[in-house]
C-alpha cells in the first residue's frame, strides 16, 4: 500500500491525505536536521574547548619543569635519550613490520588531518573506504621489505650511540656552551605560569556550566529518535493503509524528542529555521544519509535493507574498526610515555616525570573525552543482534507476511533505540571522570584511567568503588515518565 488514500480511521480525501503525509514527514526531517546539525556544531565545541583545557594544562607542567632545571647539560642528556628512544621504537617497527610496508601510513595522516580540523572548529571528515590499491609486484614488495630493515638497523644503531653520549652531555655543554636567562625571560616565565592555570580553570569552569556533553547528546538522542520513527511510519505505508491517526502519532514522537531534551538535561538553546509547510519537501541532511532515497517514498523490505539498514551496518563496521585502532594506537602512547617516565627515573633525570605523567593524563583524558573504547564495545553488540535478526528474516523470508515484515522492522528499530540508550548512558558516565581529570591536570595532578584493562567498565560502573550516581539514561527517563 502506498499513500493514495487513508483507511476508514482517516475522513479526508485522497489529495489532503497526500499533503498531509508530505508535510508530517516534511516537518519530521526539518526536525531532524536541526537537532543533527545542533549536536554536530555543539560536539565539536565541547571536544575543542576541552582539548585546550588539556593543551594549558600540559604547558603549565612543562614550564614548572623549566623553571626549576636550569642546567642545559640535564636537557642535553634528556634530549639523547629521548632520541635514542625514539630511534630504537621506530626502528623495531620498521624490523618488524617489514613485510607489509606502505609508502605512507594513512591512518597516521588522517589522525593529523582530523586534528587540525577540529582545532580549526571543523568536524573531522567522515570515514570513507578506502581507495584501490593499485598491484604491486612480489619483486618491488621484497625490495621495500629489505629497504626498511636496513634502515631500521641504521636506526637501532644511530639510537644506540646517542645513548652512548648521553653520558658525556656536561662535556657537550660545556663544549656548546649553556644559555642565560634573561630577566624579561623570567619574567614571561612567571607570568605565563600564573595565567595559564587561571585560563584552565576559567575555560573549565565556562565548560562545566555551558558546554556540557549532555547538550550534543541529547539533541543526538532526539535526532535518531525521530529518523526511527519515520523510517517505521514509511515501511507501514507500504504494506498497509494508513490513517490520519498515524501522522499524528509521527507528530508527538517530535514532540517527545523535545520533551526528552529537558529530561537529559540540555541547557542549550534550540537553534533552527521556520519551518514552511508550503515549502516543499524537506531534504535529508546527514552525511551518511544515501543520495538515491529522498526520504518520503513508502519502502519495501528490500529497499529498507538497501536504504537503511544496510548503511546502518556499514557505519557500525566503519566505527568498529576506527573505535578499537585508535584506542590501541592511544593506549601504545600511554604505555610509552610511562614506560619513560621510568626510563627518565633510572637515568637519574627524575624532575622530567612530571611530563610525562602529564602526558599520560592528556592522553588518558582525551581517550576517555572521543570515547573510543566505550563506542566499539556498544556498536560490535549492536551489529551482531542486527545481524542475527537479519539472517533469521531471510530464512523465512519466502513465508513472510506484512505483520512479520513489520515485527521485524520495529525489532530492528528497538535494537538501535537500546544502542543509543547505552551509547548515551555510558558517555555520560564518562563525563564525571573526563572532568575530574580536567581539574586535577589544572592542579598538576594525576587523572584516573576511565577504562579498567582487564574488564573495560567505566570507572563510575566498577564494583566496590563510590561515586555520584549513574545517570538515568533515556529509556529509564520515559518509564518512569510513563509510570
Amino acid at each position: 500500500m502506498s499513500a493514495n488514500a487513508p483507511s476508514s480511521g482517516g475522513q479526508v480525501t485522497s489529495t489532503e491525505y497526500v499533503k498531509g503525509y508530505q508535510t508530517a514527514l516534511a516537518y519530521a526531517w526539518h526536525r531532524f536536521n536541526s537537532y543533527d546539525r545542533q549536536s554536530g556544531m555543539l560536539k565539536g565545541r565541547y571536544q575543542r574547548i576541552r582539548l585546550y583545557i588539556i593543551a594549558a594544562s600540559l604547558l603549565t607542567t612543562i614550564l614548572s619543569v623549566m623553571s626549576v632545571v636550569e642546567d642545559s647539560a640535564r636537557y642535553w642528556r634528556l634530549l639523547f635519550l629521548v632520541a635514542g628512544l625514539a630511534l630504537f621504537i621506530l626502528s623495531l617497527r620498521l624490523i618488524l613490520g617489514a613485510g607489509n610496508v606502505e609508502p605512507v601510513a594513512p591512518a597516521t595522516r588522517r589522525r593529523v588531518e582530523d586534528m587540525l580540523r577540529l582545532l580549526g572548529g571543523r568536524q573531522p571528515q567522515a570515514a570513507t573506504a578506502a581507495a584501490a590499491r593499485s598491484p604491486v609486484s612480489q619483486r618491488v614488495r621484497r625490495l621495500r621489505s629489505v629497504i626498511a630493515v636496513i634502515f631500521g638497523l641504521v636506526l637501532f644503531a644511530v639510537g644506540g650511540f646517542f645513548w652512548i653520549i648521553s653520558n658525556g652531555a656536561p662535556e657537550i655543554a660545556a663544549s656548546v656552551g649553556g644559555w642565560t636567562v634573561l630577566p624579561w625571560m623570567r619574567t614571561l616565565l612567571i607570568m605565563l605560569l600564573v595565567a595559564l592555570p587561571l585560563l584552565s580553570a576559567g575555560l573549565l569552569d565556562f565548560a562545566a556550566r555551558f558546554e556540557s556533553r549532555r547538550n550534543w547528546i541529547g539533541f543526538r538522542l532526539a535526532a535518531e529518535q525521530i529518523r526511527r520513527a519515520i523510517y517505521t511510519l514509511r515501511v507501514r505505508n507500504f504494506y498497509e493503509d494508513l490513517t490520519t491517526k498515524d501522522l499524528e502519532e509521527l507528530n508527538t514522537v517530535v514532540k517527545k524528542a523535545r520533551e526528552m531534551l529537558l529530561d537529559l538535561g540540555v541547557t542549550a538553546p534550540m537553534l533552527s529555521e521556520d519551518f514552511d509547510p508550503e515549502g516543499g519537501p524537506v531534504k535529508p541532511n546527514h552525511v551518511y544519509y544515501p543520495a538515491e532515497d529522498d526520504g518520503y517514498a513508502p519502502l519495501d523490505i528490500e529497499r529498507y535493507f538497501r536504504l537503511r539498514l544496510i548503511p546502518q551496518l556499514n557505519w557500525y563496521r566503519d566505527r568498529i574498526k576506527r573505535d578499537y585502532g585508535r584506542s590501541r594506537y592511544y593506549r601504545g602512547w600511554i604505555l610509552l610515555f610511562g614506560g619513560l617516565g621510568a626510563l627518565l627515573t633510572a637515568f637519574n633525570l627524575s624532575e622530567f616525570t612530571a611530563v610525562t605523567a602529564a602526558l599520560v593524563t592528556a592522553i588518558v583524558t582525551w581517550l576517555a573525552l572521543m570515547a573510543h573504547e566505550q563506542n566499539f564495545r556498544v556498536y560490535a553488540s549492536t551489529l551482531a543482534k542486527i545481524e542475527e535478526l537479519a539472517a533469521d528474516y531471510r530464512i523465512k523470508e519466502d513465508k513472510a507476511t506484512p505483520a512479520d515484515i513489520q515485527k521485524f522492522v520495529d525489532d530492528v528499530e528497538q535494537v538501535l533505540a537500546d544502542e543509543r540508550d547505552n551509547w548515551s548512558q555510558g558517555v555520560l558516565q564518562a563525563q564525571d571522570v573526563i572532568e575530574d581529570n580536567l581539574s586535577r591536570m589544572t592542579r598538576g595532578e594525576a587523572g584516573e584511567d576511565l577504562f579498567k584493562p582487564e574488564t573495560g567498565a567505566p570507572a563510575g560502573e566498577r564494583a566496590g568503588e563510590g561515586g555520584e550516581e549513574t545517570p538515568p539514561s533515556p529509556a529509564t527517563t520515559r518509564r518512569s515518565r510513563q509510570r
